[in-house]
């Protein structure tokens, strides 16, 4: 715990890093925006759930070392970034759906078979997403130090790993209240039509980049 407490400002800066990256607008965060402000706190709250999941798998991939070895092989990035970017273009596409969809519908709450797909829709947002990927081999490389005990990986996992769970919940928690539906009732159209071209940008963008 010496070590640890000589070594906090290092720990703070990736952990602030990390929290940038996480918590700065992209497609993820955004996705849970989406969910809560029209389907709901339950809705919110499983998506983000999945999110959480696939950070947290990322998160112990590069705790163990796996990640530094996954960014050397070039045909598994190549593949993850096709995957992501596919499913991207799909979100960007239920977004256009929704976007050319009457105003006046319903926004009913989900049902458990739905909640569980948006479960299983944030994990694999999150697992397909490269920005996970190097957000998690940078916080995890940079509050390291020379002659670090081998725990150490694991308890900056631990703390970034917190800060995950925090940042998804709170934007579901937010995003799902009276006044953020009352807001997305209002602006449907023009939040679903943002969202498309959001998701569908940050799919080939995806795709293309080298």
């Amino acid at each position: 715990m010496d070590q640890i407490l000589s070594h906090l400002p290092q720990l703070l800066l990736a952990l602030g890093v990390f929290v940038l990256a996480s918590g700065s607008p992209g497609p993820a965060t955004l996705s849970v925006c989406q969910t809560s402000a029209s389907l709901g706190r339950k809705a919110g709250f499983a998506r983000a759930s999945g999110i959480v999941v696939g950070s947290l798998f990322w998160g112990v991939l590069a705790a163990a070392g796996l990640v530094a070895a996954l960014q050397q092989v070039a045909h598994l990035l190549f593949v993850l970034k096709l995957v992501g970017g596919l499913y991207l273009l799909y979100l960007a596409y239920k977004s256009f759906r929704s976007f050319k969809a009457p105003i006046e519908r319903e926004l009913a709450a989900p049902k458990d078979a739905a909640l569980s797909s948006l479960f299983i829709g944030g994990i694999a947002l999150h697992l397909t997403n490269p920005k996970a990927v190097f957000a998690w081999g940078a916080v995890i490389t940079m509050g390291m130090w020379p002659g670090a005990p081998w725990w150490t990986s694991f308890f900056i996992f631990a703390i970034a790993g917190m800060c995950s769970m925090t940042l998804n919940y709170t934007y579901a928690y937010l995003f799902s209240t009276s006044q953020a539906v009352q807001l997305y009732r209002r602006t449907k159209r023009g939040i679903d039509g943002f969202m498309a071209v959001v998701f569908g940008a940050a799919g080939v963008k995806l795709i293309i980049s080298p």
